[in-house]
């Protein structure tokens, strides 16, 4: 709707604040955009939840209607809802989406990032925390240990890299939607990287 708008108005640029994920704590104290956990992944609050498989039952459209009707966004409630619908379609199409050969390429193409991201996501939760000095045996990234740990958690790992993989084919399909138009998107990006995030834990 917004790339309609700037086209019928004779705009052709749409600059964004930063869409990394900055998922810490999971609560409103991650609504920061410009404190990511990490440099490449994308903020699950961007997905379109029916695209990625989430059915629109009556729950979900009166969660909907409950939340679209706030006077303010509730951030913590529309998050953690996303990502509890995410898990459900996680659940029930990741088998599938799993044995793609564009699913298996994003993964490939981005393990470089990807992977960490995930295990850093995974460990975060486990821990409470997204301050990897707290997390004992992986307070220092280790390559072999965080493989291994991958290995022992799978279908959380999997998740996480489910999740990131539909942000990327969502975003793409804005994009190209937009050139279509003639409006291109202006990303923005943090000057630095946070404390507590993927990036610094790796390097």
């Amino acid at each position: 709707k917004m790339v309609d708008w700037a086209a019928s108005t004779g705009q052709s640029i749409l600059q964004l604040l930063p869409i990394n994920d900055t998922t810490m704590l999971h609560t409103w104290e991650d609504s920061y955009p410009y404190n990511p956990n990490s440099t490449f992944a994308l903020h699950p609050q961007f997905l379109h939840l029916p695209a990625v498989g989430v059915e629109e039952d009556e729950e979900y459209k009166a969660l909907q209607a409950e939340l679209n009707a706030l006077d303010q966004i509730d951030y913590e409630r529309v998050n953690n809802s996303k990502i509890e619908l995410l898990r459900k379609a996680f659940a029930k199409t990741f088998k599938k989406l799993s044995a793609t050969a564009a699913y298996k390429a994003f993964v490939e193409k981005n393990a470089s990032w990807l992977l960490p991201y995930a295990a850093f996501c995974v460990l975060r939760d486990q821990n409470g925390t997204p301050d990897f000095s707290k997390w004992k045996g992986f307070a220092k990234y280790s390559k072999k240990k965080v493989a291994a740990f991958c290995v022992d958690n799978q279908a959380d790992v999997d998740f996480w890299c489910f999740v990131q993989y539909h942000l990327d084919a969502q975003l793409s399909d804005v994009c190209k939607y937009a050139h279509s138009k003639g409006v291109v998107l202006k990303g923005d990006l943090p000057i630095g990287i946070s404390r507590t995030s993927v990036d610094a834990w790796l390097y």
